[in-house]
């Protein structure tokens, strides 16, 4: 499939099928149009079972991690980022700013979205972000009018039902359209895995052990509200789950549960040369962990956190005339955080972030558009303390405030309609977060010295496309000072340290196509990763959590309107969980089949089989640290911090679907 990706991406018709994407200019809003390498992904003909994080698992640089099946938690990284360095945004709305936690994707209703942004790199300015990750903007569904459901059954007792709606009415003189959406899921969770019991160099005692305590049950609620200049959105989530631990030492009676509200406002106004828009949102979000018997972390734990920011977002741009175009961003925000020992009733101080960004950017057109230089100047403030109390101590020695200028420019050439050339340079900043220096009281422990983390990002990339298909190449670098990333200690729990310094270099490949019925998506990522520590232990080796290969490749082939057939084949290559590179996870290379008939106009029928060839267990090297050392020994397929994946998965979706043309007068 690789090969037919690669012909029908560079078999480019005639001049007048080419596709003709608008010039940059100063009002253009497409992507592409920008200097930053950025990847969009069209949510309309996914499997309706799919998850944000299964979208973007075929999208080059990008690498999903997962704590085993289906709906548990799982993040993304970018070219080799941590989660943390990834800013995800709804709507524009930021879920996580300046990487104050890690997003579960999992949370995420896809039947609301329409599709996704990914920045790999230079993301513009009026998303305020500095992530040294590159940023995740996930758009809800918009313009069309109708509604939809899908209802899932399948393996380990999975269930899950989703309704949506979409229209416009008239309120008081004015045309609103309301989008509103409900979503269900449940799951035992409960999949065989391989369980070598602790004993990696003895067979004899390895066996196929029943995933425990590993269920879900999660409802989304999403409202949003919208007109020409205004937008309201609220999200609920309510989740509960069990905290099954590694696949080593499983944990029968762990919990977690989450409550989150995420509200925003979105105002905007054009007035001749002017363009401003404005963002308030409120972020509310409460963890409970209950560990009371002690069986994941290093100890008996029953918590409960609270996170709350609040934050705006105002930018301001002007074309000057048709070759300049400048604007500013400001953004202040509040995160608070605190800690609460249910077992004892004692509550801890409130730890704050007060955060306040100046972003002055520009934009120049030269050479009637074929060139496009932008250039963005962040100075951010980042103030800590508890404030809000009596007390007026910092979070620790690694939180003093900090003051920061972060710079960042690129280039965009378009010699011609269907091909690109971008280039960009930035540095970028993300202290650690609440998580980080404290823990979450349980598989993650916290570590009060880490010190921000900052870099800089350099990347150059070529796009060509054309009516039958596009290709991308690019390479990136990032070299990062103080880089925070988790290793794992001897209690198998995870504690997050500064690398002094860290270099990751990437090559990325992207192809897609289309010949006939059948159309083709190939992605391919390479990345050298090393580790600069002066540490003799530590130097030179690879970084954690960072594979050297991934790949993945998509087809699908349409039987007339009524049938069609998805696969889908994802690699990861082995990568290390500790700085001294002695464990590496197995690879794993990983099929997946989705079939689709449409019954009638408005209900179809979703097969869907993950892991087809039920792989649960690889060969790895028995001494990895020996090239000479040929013995293997057998490992299961495992993910994050030392989570089982599931073997074969089988769902079956009803889906149902009405567009207001297809609606009864």
């Amino acid at each position: 499939m690789l090969v037919l990706s690669l012909l029908s991406a560079v078999a480019f018709s005639s001049p007048t099928e080419v596709v003709v994407v608008e010039k940059a200019g100063n009002t253009s809003t497409d992507p592409l149009d920008y200097s930053g390498q950025v990847t969009v992904v069209d949510l309309a003909d996914v499997p309706a079972d799919y998850t944000v994080a299964e979208a973007l698992d075929s999208v080059a640089g990008i690498e999903v991690q997962r704590l085993g099946g289906i709906g548990d938690w799982s993040g993304i990284s970018v070219r080799g980022s941590t989660i943390r360095q990834v800013a995800v945004f709804l709507d524009g709305i930021p879920m996580n700013s300046d990487g104050a936690s890690a997003i579960n994707l999992s949370e995420l209703p896809v039947t609301a979205l329409s599709k996704i942004e990914v920045w790999r790199g230079n993301a513009p300015a009026r998303f305020d972000a500095a992530p040294m990750g590159g940023v995740v903007n996930i758009i809800t569904k918009r313009g069309a009018r109708g509604k939809s459901g899908v209802m899932t059954v399948g393996d380990y007792r999975t269930g899950a039902l989703s309704l949506m709606a979409l229209g416009r009415k008239e309120i008081l003189g004015r045309e609103v359209e309301h989008l509103f959406v409900a979503d269900g899921f449940q799951t035992a969770g409960d999949f065989l895995f391989y369980d070598n019991n602790a004993t990696e160099f003895v067979l004899s005692d390895d066996t196929m052990t029943k995933r425990e305590n590993n269920d879900k049950r999660q409802l989304n609620l999403l409202a949003r509200l919208r007109t020409k200049k205004m937008t309201l959105t609220d999200s609920v989530l309510l989740r509960d789950a069990g905290v099954p631990g590694p696949g080593v030492a499983q944990a029968l009676a762990a919990r977690s549960a989450v409550g989150r509200n995420l509200f925003g406002l979105g105002l905007s106004r054009t007035d001749g040369a002017w363009d401003q828009t404005f963002s308030l949102w409120d972020h509310l979000r409460v963890e409970t962990y209950d560990d009371r018997n002690g069986e994941v972390g290093v100890g008996n734990d029953w918590d409960r956190d609270r996170f709350h920011t609040l934050g705006g977002i105002w930018n301001h741009k002007m074309s000057v005339d048709s070759r300049w175009m400048l604007g500013a961003t400001l953004g202040a925000r509040l995160d608070q955080w605190r800690h609460t020992d249910l077992a004892t009733g004692e509550q801890g101080d409130q730890r704050s972030r007060l955060a306040a960004t100046v972003t002055p950017y520009g934009y120049s057109y030269l050479f009637e558009d074929l060139v496009t230089v932008d250039a963005a100047l962040r100075l951010q403030l980042d103030q800590n303390g508890t404030f809000g109390t009596d007390e007026t101590t910092d979070l620790g020695d690694t939180s003093l405030d900090q003051r920061s200028i972060l710079p960042r420019g690129g280039v965009l050439v378009r010699p011609a309609d269907w091909f690109t050339v971008k280039s960009s340079i930035g540095q970028y900043q993300r202290p650690p977060d609440f998580t980080e220096l404290f823990g979450d009281r349980g598989s993650v422990i916290g570590n009060e010295d880490l010190r921000p983390e900052h870099g800089w990002l350099v990347d150059v990339g070529v796009r060509a496309e054309s009516a039958r298909g596009s290709l991308e190449v690019g390479f990136f670098r990032r070299d990062t000072t103080d880089l925070i990333t988790y290793v794992q200690n001897s209690q198998r729990t995870m504690v997050p340290v500064n690398l002094g310094k860290s270099q990751v270099q990437g090559l990325e490949l992207a192809v897609a196509g289309s010949v006939g019925p059948l159309k083709s998506a190939t992605s391919l990522t390479r990345n050298w990763s090393e580790n600069l520590s002066s540490d003799e232990a530590y130097a030179g080796n690879q970084i954690p959590g960072l594979p050297a290969w991934s790949a993945s490749q998509e087809s699908t082939l349409a039987f007339g309107e009524r049938f069609d057939v998805h696969h889908t084949w994802s690699h990861i290559d082995g990568n290390y969980w500790d700085q001294t590179n002695w464990y590496r996870a197995a690879p794993r290379s990983l099929h997946s089949a989705f079939l689709r008939t449409r019954m009638w106009q408005s209900l179809a029928l979703e097969l869907s089989v993950r892991n087809v060839f039920d792989r649960r267990v690889e060969e790895v090297p028995r001494n990895p640290l020996d090239s000479d050392d040929t013995d293997v020994i057998m490992q299961g397929i495992e993910d994050f911090h030392g989570y089982p994946l599931p073997g074969r998965t089988i769902q079956l979706s009803l889906t149902w679907s009405q567009t207001a043309e297809d609606a009864p007068e």
